[in-house]
């Protein structure tokens, strides 16, 4: 999966679940809280729908030391 095919897919899942943020916002070094003003319960959702898409389940200590998209991109990466 490429780093664009990514951001598309974290965007239609934000979307899917409710999670608003414009496309163009979106970077791999966009930062959860401070550029995309997600919450906790925001990011685990939207880890939790990568889970879904992918049938993968992704270490919890881990993402919740995760700041950027890039490193859900890697975690995710290393899963599939």
């Amino acid at each position: 999966m490429t780093e664009t095919e990514f951001l598309q897919l974290l965007h239609s899942v934000a979307k899917d679940r409710d999670i608003e943020f414009a496309i163009e916002e979106i970077t791999m070094e966009s930062n959860f809280k401070t550029e995309l003003h997600l919450d906790s319960l925001d990011q685990l959702d939207l880890v939790m729908g990568m889970e879904k898409h992918f049938n993968i389940m992704l270490d919890y200590d881990g993402t919740n030391a995760m700041e950027t998209v890039v490193e859900l991109y890697e975690l995710t990466k290393s899963k599939i």
